[in-house]
């Protein structure tokens, strides 16, 4: 029953001061949603690109993360 996204990114730079992802809100509902994932993490050899684990408020069917280059980041609605 848990509500994930996947952002994915094959920029080859990341995008360090966020990027919207805009649906509706029921693809993207408001509340919280918490990164639990970052493939850039140090843990797999990256840089540790993304949102250090934060919860990211969307309204209004957007969210603005950031997003490592060519990586992905997982979040949990919370």
């Amino acid at each position: 029953d848990e509500e994930i996204i996947v952002v994915a990114s094959f920029n080859d730079r990341p995008f360090m001061d966020g990027y919207v992802i805009a649906k509706d809100v029921t693809g993207i509902p408001d509340g919280g949603w918490k990164e639990i994932f970052n493939s850039d993490s140090v843990a797999y050899g990256g840089w540790n690109v993304g949102n250090r684990g934060a919860t990211l408020r969307s309204a209004g069917g957007r969210l603005d993360a950031v997003l490592p280059a060519a990586g992905f980041v997982v979040f949990a609605r919370q």
